[in-house]
C-alpha cells in the first residue's frame, strides 16, 4: 500500500438512507467518498446534516464526522432497468448542508470534496469558508432536482435531471470537477462548457472507463474488469475521492484517475458500501494494467 503524509480531507453533502429491497443502508456522498479517503489513508473529515431517525452511527464511527442533526435523514431508492439504467425516487427530509457551522479546525483541509446529493450545499459559501489546497466538486447533486410536477400520495418524488446548478465564477474557482454520462443526457454541450472554465474536467462512463479533459488534451481511459457488477451506487464517488487523493500526493491526472477508476471498481462488486473496507487493494490494481487508450 502507498500512503503519503496524512492527507486532510473533507467531504460536504448528505448522510441519506439508501433503500434497497433487502433493507436500508447508509449512504450519499459525502459517505463513500469520507471512507474512501480514509481507506486510501488520508485523516477524513464529513460535514453533513441528518435526521432524527438516523441510524448508522457505527459505519461512520472510523470518520471525522460532525453532524447537524434535525428533520427526517433524506432517503434515496434507487432502481436500475436492464440496461444498467437507474431511476431514482427520493424523500428529502433533512435541511441543507451549511457550510458556515463547520467547525473551525475542519476548515482548511488538504482536500474540499463538495459532494451533494440533491443540491444541499450552497458552493459560494463552502468555498468562503473552507480553504483548501486542492477543490473538487461532485456535479450530480448540482445537475438533478425533485419532479415538484409530480402528483402522487407517495413520500419520495421522482429525481430528474436539469441544468447545472453553478454559475461561472464558481467553476473558476474549482480544481477539478466529476460527472457522468447519465448527467449529461440532454445537455450535448455541458463539457464543452465546463472545460472553458475548470482545469480538469473528468467523466465517467461506468464499465466503458472514463474521460479526462484538462490543459486542452482528452484522454479516454479503460475500466478495470470485474467478474460481477453487484450494485454500481458509490462508484462515482470513489472515483473521485481517488482522483483527488492521487492529484494531491503529486501523481498526474492520468495515474489519479487510474487510483479513482480501481476505487470504484472495487465498491461495485458489493451491496450499497459493503465493498468499501477494500478500497486500500487499488494500490495494487493501478499496477495491474495500462488503461489508456491509444
Amino acid at each position: 500500500m502507498e500512503r503519503s503524509r496524512a492527507l486532510s480531507t473533507l467531504s460536504l453533502g448528505f448522510l441519506t438512507h439508501d433503500i434497497y429491497p433487502s433493507g436500508t443502508y447508509l449512504g450519499g456522498a459525502a459517505f463513500y467518498s469520507g471512507q474512501t479517503f480514509h481507506k486510501l489513508g488520508a485523516r477524513s473529515w464529513v460535514y453533513t446534516t441528518i435526521g432524527d431517525d438516523f441510524g448508522f452511527e457505527r459505519e461512520i464511527e472510523n470518520l471525522h464526522t460532525y453532524m447537524i442533526q434535525r428533520g427526517s435523514t433524506t432517503s434515496f431508492a434507487n432502481h436500475y432497468d436492464e440496461q444498467g439504467v437507474r431511476k431514482q425516487v427520493v424523500d428529502a427530509g433533512a435541511p441543507p448542508v451549511d457550510p458556515r457551522g463547520i467547525p473551525s479546525g475542519m476548515r482548511s483541509p488538504d482536500i474540499l470534496l463538495v459532494c451533494p446529493v440533491l443540491g444541499e450545499v450552497d458552493l459560494h459559501a463552502a468555498l468562503k469558508v473552507a480553504k483548501a489546497k486542492l477543490i473538487g466538486v461532485g456535479l450530480q447533486g448540482y445537475l438533478r432536482k425533485i419532479d415538484v410536477t409530480q402528483n402522487t400520495p407517495s413520500k419520495f418524488k421522482r429525481v430528474m435531471t436539469c441544468e447545472l446548478q453553478i454559475d461561472i465564477d464558481g467553476l473558476k474557482r474549482l480544481d477539478v470537477v466529476g460527472l457522468s454520462e447519465d448527467d449529461i443526457v440532454g445537455q450535448t454541450d455541458l463539457i464543452e462548457f465546463l472545460c472553458r472554465h475548470v482545469k480538469l474536467v473528468a467523466l465517467t462512463r461506468g464499465q466503458s472507463g472514463c474521460e479526462l479533459f484538462y490543459h486542452g488534451s482528452h484522454v479516454v481511459l479503460d475500466a478495470y474488469p470485474v467478474d460481477r457488477v453487484v450494485d454500481p451506487t458509490g462508484a462515482g464517488d470513489c472515483f473521485m475521492a481517488g482522483l483527488l487523493y492521487g492529484l494531491a500526493i503529486g501523481r498526474n491526472p492520468i495515474e489519479a484517475a487510474k487510483l479513482g477508476m480501481a476505487c470504484g471498481s472495487i465498491v461495485i462488486q458489493a451491496r450499497a458500501g459493503e465493498a468499501l473496507d477494500r478500497i486500500s487493494e487499488a494500490w495494487l490494481l493501478i499496477n495491474t494494467k495500462n488503461h489508456q487508450k491509444k
